[in-house]
This record gives C-alpha cells, sequence and structure tokens, in this order.
C-alpha cells in the first residue's frame, strides 16, 4: 500500500554521492535500522543487508537510486524508494514509502512516518526552489512584499510544483514586532480575503 510519495526541488550541490552518502548515514544512526555503520564503497551498484533489512543503491551518472526494505517482526514489509535525478533542467529527489502485509493476518499500523533522509535533506540545506518559494520546513509569512507571489498561488498562475498549504495564525503569535500584519488589500483575489 502506497503511503507516502513526494518530490522536491533540490539545489544542484546535492550530487549523487552526497545523496548516497546522507541514505548511509541516515541508516546508519536510525533507531529503526540495525545495519550498524554502512559505508558506501562508491561503486555504482551497493547492497547492505541485515537479517530484517536491505539496502540496495544504484548510481548511473548523476541519478542515483536507493533502495531500502525493513521487515518488521509484525510481519510488516516497509519499502522506500528515493530517485535523485534531473528534471527540465533542475534536480528533484523522488519518494515513495510503501507497506504490505507479508502475513495476511498481520495488523496493518494506521500511522507511520515520511522517511526521515528527507528531513536531513532540508536541515543540511539542499532544498531546492519551487518558482518563489524555497523548499524547507519554514513557514513563510504572508507580507507587503511577498503578497503578489500568494496572489499567484491562489489564483493558479505561480510556476511551482509542490502543494501550498495554508495555515491560518488565528492568535497572531507568528507576527513579529518587526513586521506589520497585511491589512485587506483590494485586489487579493476573494479566495485570500476569505483565508485573512
Amino acid at each position: 500500500m502506497l503511503r507516502f510519495s513526494t518530490k522536491l526541488y533540490v539545489k544542484d550541490s546535492l550530487t549523487a554521492e552526497v545523496f548516497i552518502r546522507l541514505a548511509a548515514e541516515w541508516v546508519s544512526g536510525g533507531p529503526h535500522f540495525h545495519f550498524g555503520q554502512v559505508t558506501w564503497d562508491g561503486k555504482d551498484e551497493f547492497m547492505a543487508e541485515s537479517p530484517s533489512e536491505k539496502l540496495l543503491i544504484f548510481k548511473y551518472g548523476e541519478t542515483a537510486a536507493v533502495h531500502l526494505e525493513n521487515r518488521e517482526e509484525t510481519q510488516i514489509l516497509w519499502t522506500s524508494d528515493f530517485v535523485l535525478t534531473q528534471v527540465g533542467g533542475k534536480r528533484v529527489v523522488a519518494t515513495q514509502l510503501y507497506s504490505e502485509q507479508e502475513n495476511f493476518g498481520a495488523k496493518m499500523p494506521s500511522e507511520f512516518h515520511r522517511p526521515y533522509l528527507l528531513r536531513m535533506l532540508m536541515e543540511r540545506g539542499y532544498g531546492g526552489m519551487d518558482g518563489d518559494l524555497p523548499v524547507n520546513e519554514e513557514p513563510i509569512r504572508i507580507t507587503h512584499d511577498n503578497r503578489g507571489i500568494v496572489r499567484a498561488l491562489i489564483a493558479g498562475e505561480a510556476d511551482s510544483f509542490m502543494p501550498v498549504v495554508y495555515v491560518p495564525d488565528p492568535l497572531g503569535k507568528a507576527e513579529s514586532a518587526s513586521e506589520e500584519p497585511v491589512q485587506e488589500d483590494p485586489e487579493m483575489p476573494a479566495a485570500a480575503e476569505a483565508e485573512q
């Protein structure tokens, strides 16, 4: 069953080699993995195994693929696939997370977490740009300086790929003392007015 899927724009500095080393670091230090220390040998094909896990790495030029299988004692197989490649002149990481029952009676977990490797990419500063928006985990406050971008996003005219989530701040806690809140703007589309 597909649990999670996304594509993220990343910076050109995220080379295939850097991406593979980050993946090896992720499985070496992750609390859910039992590989021990995984060190990529620099070859185009690499495999590491433990009794309940398998890591496969493939590199072809500046494209890299990481396939991770993790079997739980509950007879659930978790599979994470990552591909770093170039799309339309931009570097992209595509990710999918699956879970499946190896035993028909195994209970599927209702909760899961997106692969931590994605957070590592953001924490290390490898998030790229999606149109005018940075790809990261930081919220972007709507201000006078960026209201043109906001209009384009709401109207569906922005040159962005990722979905955008609008979260109101009803208590005003996110507002800093140095920024003025955005006042009602007669040019703002009706959808934005409803959000305010």
